[in-house]
């Protein structure tokens, strides 16, 4: 401010004239030193510079302390990270190995499964079929004795000379050959029911239950068991019959053996079917006296049988474990101290259309 001094001046109103001529007076009649002294004695400062870093210090020391706690903090992250990356490849790894070991477990216990089942499938199968054998015996016996008593008669009158006219040799090869298509129809039947392709086919439903009931109505009326359809009906439905007819047998077989030893004189076993919208039911009633209720909760379990050495306790479960998976249905049973009555509940869309692969028994 002291190399650059001001320039001073001063101003007066213009309608003040003597007033500018008393002052003019006077400055005329000062020094020039007088003037300086004057002019230095009001000199002004236009500004004034102060250069303070203390607020510029505060603020730095305050972002370098932030920009060191938050690289603390990033360090500290940094190092948990990889912590928690090692830590984590640590555990998949672990996980890894115990999934692959679980899968190997799975797939064995599979496997152990299905060769149980295939055990179990090939039992039952056997035991059908011991008992199909048991029923061709049965089924055989009657026509055979019929043919064996026809030859034998007529031989006898062969050996007696006496002459044997046509009235009489005609109805006997009659007879005999009505009886001998009888057992050719019965080997069709056993030989189509254990055929190994199974395929899904429409059939009257009154159709398939009589050929069931024809499998074991010799062993029922060896039995003293009257057996039969007590409600007819025309229902047609699509299903594995070979398959089915294996259930029906089951149950048929198990309703016959409940009245062994028993002294009642009216032993049935009646059967029929209805249709129930999208299902068709399939009725079986004995009044064999009915399931125990300690059994009920274990006659679907594999071998269970109340019937110690002559029962495989494999025919109620192979037949749920059919109905269940092959035809997507489901057994019931209804039992009091009278009767038992298994209601076999089967959809009646065809099972291809399901998109269901279905396992073999």
């Amino acid at each position: 401010a002291k190399n650059r001094p001001l320039n001073v001046s001063i101003g007066i109103q213009q309608d003040k004239p003597i007033l500018l001529s008393i002052i003019d007076k006077y400055l005329n009649h000062l020094e020039h030193q007088e003037i300086r002294n004057i002019i230095n004695g009001w000199r002004l400062t236009r500004y004034h510079k102060v250069e303070d870093y203390t607020l510029v210090f505060a603020i730095a020391s305050v972002m370098g302390l932030f920009l060191f706690i938050l690289m603390y903090y990033q360090r500290r992250l940094k190092n948990f990270n990889n912590e928690l990356e090692k830590s984590v490849r640590e555990k998949t790894k672990a996980l890894r190995e115990i999934n692959e070991y679980l899968e190997e477990t799975v797939a064995e216990k599979v496997d152990e499964l299905i060769q149980k089942d295939e055990i179990l499938s090939t039992q039952s199968k056997q035991a059908v079929m011991g008992e199909m054998i048991s029923m061709v015996a049965h089924q055989w016996r009657q026509p055979l004795n019929t043919i064996t008593l026809k030859i034998s008669n007529l031989q006898i009158q062969q050996m007696m000379g006496n002459k044997i006219d046509c009235t009489e040799f005609v109805p006997a090869l009659d007879e005999i050959s009505e009886t001998l298509g009888y057992l050719s129809e019965t080997i069709d039947d056993f030989k189509t029911y254990f055929q190994p392709k199974k395929k899904i086919t429409k059939v009257a439903i009154d159709e398939l239950l009589n050929k069931a009931i024809n499998f074991v109505r010799a062993r029922a009326k060896v039995e003293g068991v009257k057996m039969g359809i007590v409600k007819p009906s025309t229902l047609e439905v699509s299903v594995y019959q070979n398959e089915l007819i294996q259930v029906l047998l089951n149950i048929l077989n198990n309703a016959i053996d409940a009245y062994a030893g028993m002294k009642e004189n009216d032993k049935q076993i009646e059967l029929y079917a209805e249709d129930h919208k999208d299902e068709f039911w399939i009725y079986i009633k004995d009044n064999a006296g009915g399931i125990k209720e300690e059994y009920l909760k274990q006659i679907f379990e594999p071998y269970f049988s109340t019937k110690g050495k002559n029962g495989t306790g494999l025919g109620l479960y192979m037949s749920q474990m059919i109905i269940e998976k092959q035809f997507l249905g489901k057994i019931d049973v209804q039992t009091d101290k009278k009767q038992t009555i298994f209601i076999i509940k089967i959809p009646t869309i065809p099972h291809a259309e399901h998109g269901i692969r279905q396992k073999e028994y």
